[in-house]
């Protein structure tokens, strides 16, 4: 398994003891055993390839623990990744054609209103290019 960012995370333990490093969130918990309030500590790990197919195939998860007394402990999924984002280029694009379009709607004699702050410079360029060739 490797060890995955975990959402929201508050610390990272370990590091100091020689280890990689391990994000955890830390939670309070409404605890069956322990009751609420019960403080938890939660880290995410995702499979190598290898280990998907294994999981697919059947095979059982295995939680090692150093020392001889384990603390209590909960294993469960956590939710699924978002949806990748719209490749750099795309939204490069759809940001250009939202700005081209309220500025070519303003456009009037070779005056166009300001452009809008989310945009780099070489947005704004690449508009100004535009927007000079309908002259």
């Amino acid at each position: 398994m490797i060890i995955a960012h975990i959402e929201g995370a508050t610390r990272i333990c370990g590091k100091a003891q020689g280890y990689r490093g391990l994000p955890l969130r830390d939670e309070v918990i409404n605890d069956a055993v322990n009751g609420e309030g019960t403080p938890a500590m939660v880290t995410a790990w995702q499979p190598t390839p290898e280990e998907l197919a294994a999981l697919n195939a059947g095979a059982s998860v295995h939680v090692r623990i150093l020392g001889t007394k384990p603390p209590p402990m909960m294993v469960g999924v956590g939710p699924a990744p978002e949806p990748a984002a719209a490749p750099a280029q795309d939204a490069l694009a759809a940001r250009i054609d939202d700005a081209t379009d309220v500025i070519v709607r303003d456009y009037s004699g070779g005056k166009y209103s300001a452009l809008p702050p989310c945009l780099t410079n070489d947005e704004r360029s690449m508009i100004v290019r535009a927007l000079r060739s309908l002259k």
